[in-house]
């Protein structure tokens, strides 16, 4: 019996019948304006303590009104307070057992052209031979693969031509370096 009057008291506290809502309403209704002033006060405290950054972004000097500073002397001002720590992070390697940076890859050599010899057919075509192994069977015209085009074909020489540059070739003639 006991356990069953309690629910009953539980019930009827929870339903609203000697709630402190139910008593209170009536004056919060009368000083609501008061409670809304005192809300948005509080509200404001936090606004109003905070610390401001001490970095401006904004900055006036020699008559200027609101120039923006610009994104060197903003990562100096964002550099100064980094620690001395990272100072060599970019001297190191990361990805490398040794920390050390894989050397420049050395630039490509220069195709140096050999003319073996002139095929004359209803088309007339030159076979070359390139400083790397490569061999062409091409027309007066057509392009290498570095850009040098056949200008013209003799009875035993061949004019190439690369942007400005025109070199001769004659058959069988080795360039001594």
């Amino acid at each position: 019996m006991m356990i069953k009057e309690y629910i009953k008291g539980v019930t009827k506290h929870f339903r609203g019948g000697t709630g402190i809502v139910k008593r209170l309403l009536p004056e919060l209704k009368k000083h609501r304006k008061d409670v809304f002033i005192l809300l948005a006060m509080l509200s404001l405290i936090p606004v109003l303590v905070v610390k401001k950054p001490d970095i401006s972004l904004i900055t006036t000097g020699h008559g200027e009104k609101n120039k923006y500073i610009d994104k060197k002397t903003l990562l100096k001002l964002v550099s100064n307070g980094i620690d001395k720590q990272y100072v060599g992070i970019n001297d190191r390697n990361i990805f490398s057992q040794d920390g050390k940076y894989e050397a420049e890859a050395p630039p490509k050599p220069t195709k140096t052209y050999t003319l073996v010899g002139i095929i004359r057919a209803k088309i007339i075509q030159v076979f070359l031979v390139d400083n790397l192994g490569g061999t062409y069977i091409i027309k007066q015209g057509d392009t290498l693969d570095d850009g040098t085009v056949v200008a013209s074909v003799d009875n035993i020489s061949v004019v190439l031509k690369n942007g400005t540059e025109e070199k001769k070739l004659k058959i069988l003639t080795v360039e001594k370096k």
